[in-house]
């Protein structure tokens, strides 16, 4: 077997292995969040169902735009579970945090924190600045 061969097979070994933890953690931080049938997902994430899959590609194409103006390093793929994750992200993210002060919990929520952390600075940063209101008239 060539060597390409291999190395190629090697990345598509380690490219499944990593897919498959991201999906774990985010199954796990379902069950956390007490969302533990396709129902209760549906009904605390998926609530404007038509329109979900299409707001997930966007909220991800943010998070890569933000991502790549602020020079850090891009840890969104655009699969099945970091869509979910988008929209998990924005639905869900204060209890995330709130769950997640210290940023690990046995290691594993590390990458969800940081990405809440910077979708909340990203949601920041797209809120436009509040016009001053001035002062009542008596």
């Amino acid at each position: 077997m060539p060597i390409w061969s291999i190395a190629g097979l090697h990345l598509r070994i380690l490219t499944a292995v990593v897919v498959r933890l991201r999906l774990i953690r985010l199954i796990d931080e379902l069950g956390r969040l007490g969302l533990e049938s396709p129902g209760d997902i549906r009904t605390a994430i998926l609530d404007k169902k038509p329109a979900d899959s299409a707001r997930a590609k966007q909220l991800v194409a943010q998070l890569k735009a933000y991502f790549a103006a602020s020079n850090e390093k891009d840890s969104i793929d655009p699969t099945l579970s970091d869509l979910l994750l988008a929209l998990l992200l924005e639905r869900k993210g204060g209890e995330i945090v709130g769950a997640h002060l210290f940023g690990t919990e046995k290691g594993r929520p590390s990458r969800l924190v940081f990405l809440v952390r910077r979708f909340q600075e990203m949601q920041k940063q797209a809120q436009p600045a509040q016009p001053a209101q001035p002062p009542a008239t008596v």
